[in-house]
């Protein structure tokens, strides 16, 4: 290629926006290749979030989960550092998801788990998360917040003929128990045996467990990024079950069943 021709991105021209995102040499290229893709990454991420990598990583598994989900549409990805008891947050009221806590030391000492992996155990050997997850799939987790959001968005908008556009906490929940609920009717028997809900979303990982749905679909997802085929049984029927409900066939039906 002629000096002078590269193209715009730093990436290369070929591939999916995630992948070109992982490719991208600079961090600046990967916000360029981010923002055109709908996903919009504000100047306090930039001020606050003192690792490139963890930035250009948290793009990609922001592009990933717009791949696998269309529905969720734009996605703005911002920074609260006053907002400590999470890494990151999904504000459900719309479509923004936030790092938060990640100024000064705290930045640095979450890109050093993030780099080394670190699990969290407590003493009954359940984990804070899904095992093989790093920090790059706490955007994962926040992302998969934000796909039940756009499918109750878009179950309301049918269920009203347009008249409203947002959904509210209530019917998130509702939505989120009967993705969970559907996944676990959809797994094998043999599968599952005479093990509950609760008892499958421990499988995947402590906060999965003590979170209600909404936390189970987030951990699933991001089990099933990090681990593929590896992944738990129950985050596999989530996942697929999510695709499921996230077409339009199934939006028109859920939206039926709420008129």
């Amino acid at each position: 290629m002629a000096k002078g021709n590269r193209p715009r991105g730093g990436g290369g021209g070929g591939g999916s926006p995630r992948e070109r995102i992982e490719n991208a040499r600079t961090l600046s290229d990967a916000i360029q290749i981010a923002d055109r893709a709908g996903i919009h990454t504000s100047a306090e991420v930039l001020r606050d979030v003192h690792d490139e990598q963890l930035i250009k990583d948290g793009l990609a598994e922001a592009a990933w989960v717009k791949e696998e989900f269309p529905i969720v549409g734009d996605i703005q990805i911002t920074s609260d550092p006053s907002h400590k008891s999470a890494y990151m947050y999904s504000d459900l009221g719309s479509n923004t998801i936030a790092y938060a806590g990640f100024n000064g030391e705290n930045t640095r000492m979450r890109a050093n788990e993030y780099r080394a992996g670190a699990v969290l155990t407590d003493r009954n050997g359940l984990t804070d998360s899904p095992k093989g997850t790093t920090m790059k799939h706490v955007v994962t987790h926040e992302m998969g917040h934000q796909v039940v959001r756009a499918a109750s968005d878009a179950i309301v908008a049918k269920a009203t003929n347009g008249k409203y556009t947002t959904s509210t906490k209530a019917v998130q929940d509702v939505v989120a128990d009967r993705i969970v609920q559907t996944a676990y009717q959809s797994m094998p028997t043999s599968q599952r045996g005479r093990r509950g809900v609760s008892a499958l979303s421990k499988s995947i990982s402590k906060y999965a467990w003590s979170g209600g749905s909404h936390e189970t679909i987030a951990e699933a997802l991001a089990d099933y990024r990090a681990n593929g085929n590896n992944a738990q049984p129950f985050s596999k029927s989530i996942y697929n079950t999510l695709k499921s409900f996230t077409t339009s066939s199934n939006i028109d039906a859920l939206a039926s069943s709420l008129r």
